[in-house]
């Protein structure tokens, strides 16, 4: 709930959650009072919920299907108890009772015991990760000498980053002091569209976000 501005030490009502008949009904009433969309689907009355924030700054949920455990009308005739959906599954209990012995056998057996990880991992072929010489490991990360035309390609798709990259209006916002620590906002047309996250790690040595704004325009 941090992410979504009282931080972590708040104390106190957090958000309100309403369990209705028409969510989508209900979001135009939302939106005609003042309130702001957080998150969710509301063309999805299916869906889990949908968030907003009213011009109090109160945030309240809106759901058609109700959460695990609530009631939709206390003490009335018509009240609904959801269904707890996270009771644990009779069916997965057998997948369960081996794990126990699994994590033991990987810890070894006793404190004092120093086995490598190379030994106690089982033996998986030439990408066997816990026996393979540092060497090995920095290989099969070294995609550019095993693509031969890594710099055709990497060509082409700065130029349509480069190209993708044309509006100055949401680019470079900066969340920090370092000279990378900026990111790039591409709005859809649809303010309702799922939002895409795109984090460039680069194997943490070289190239940038920038280079990759292409992604966002989809295949």
């Amino acid at each position: 709930m941090a992410a979504q501005g009282t931080g972590k030490d708040f104390v106190g009502v957090h958000h309100l959650g309403f369990w209705v008949d028409d969510a989508i009904a209900s979001v135009e009433q939302a939106k005609a009072a003042g309130a702001t969309w957080i998150k969710g689907d509301p063309h999805n009355p299916g869906g889990y919920e949908v968030k907003y924030i009213d011009p109090a700054g109160v945030i309240f949920d809106i759901a058609q299907e109700g959460w695990a455990g609530a009631q939709k009308n206390p003490g009335g005739a018509d009240n609904i108890i959801h269904p707890n959906a996270r009771k644990r599954v009779p069916r997965f209990d057998e997948r369960r009772a081996p794990r126990p012995g699994r994590i033991g056998s990987l810890q070894g057996e006793g404190r004092g015991d120093c086995v490598s990880r190379a030994q106690r991992v089982p033996a998986m072929g030439p990408m066997n990760w816990g026996a393979m010489s540092r060497a090995a490991r920095d290989a099969a990360y070294n995609n550019s000498a095993a693509v031969s035309d890594t710099a055709e390609l990497n060509a082409t798709r700065e130029a349509a980053s480069a190209a993708f990259r044309t509006h100055p209006e949401h680019l470079d916002l900066r969340y920090g002091p370092r000279e990378r620590n900026t990111w790039d906002l591409f709005p859809a047309a649809d303010s309702y569209a799922p939002c895409l996250v795109f984090i460039h790690g680069g194997c943490w040595q070289h190239n940038s976000a920038v280079q990759f704004a292409n992604l966002i325009a989809g295949p």
